[in-house]
């Protein structure tokens, strides 16, 4: 007499290798991320003194004196928050790798978030590249999130 146990058997759902590529890109983004988002926490200082150095080149290029001056009240704020939404996209990540839905969530608020907050602090400070600034910040971060989206129906 045989005997199944279907207790023992677990089934497993394989990431799907569009998944798995996207997950892998994200990762390596955000391990850059935090490596640069950690220097220019660490080194804000020394970045506000190279910007005031350079102000009048900034200026000529269409950017504003009020730039720097956003940038020397709400600069360390923006680095920080920062860190923390590359470790909200990490999490995300690391959840959408278990096929967890609420991953995809929490990533694209965590990608969203910190670009609308810098658009809503420094506003038109970006001068004629204010556009260029925009179209740039949301442009990999909408990309991804796409990419994740049609992933959806193999996560729970």
């Amino acid at each position: 007499m045989e005997t199944i146990d279907n207790s023992t058997e677990q089934k497993t759902k394989a990431l799907p290798t569009f998944l798995k590529v996207i997950c892998i890109l994200s990762f390596i983004g955000i391990g850059l991320g935090l490596i640069f988002g950690l220097n220019s926490t660490i080194n804000h200082n020394k970045e506000l003194a190279k910007m005031e150095a350079q102000i009048d080149q900034l200026e000529a290029l269409g950017f504003s004196y009020d730039l720097y001056e956003k940038t020397v009240k709400h600069g360390q704020m923006i680095n920080i928050i920062g860190l923390i939404a590359n470790l909200g996209c990490l999490l995300g990540v690391l959840w959408m790798w278990k096929l967890k839905k609420k991953g995809f969530y929490v990533y694209t608020f965590f990608e969203i978030a910190p670009s609308i907050l810098t658009l809503i602090v420094y506003g038109s400070s970006f001068g004629a590249f204010g556009p260029i600034v925009f179209v740039v910040s949301f442009l990999f971060p909408v990309a991804f999130i796409i990419m994740y989206a049609t992933n959806l129906k193999y996560m729970s």
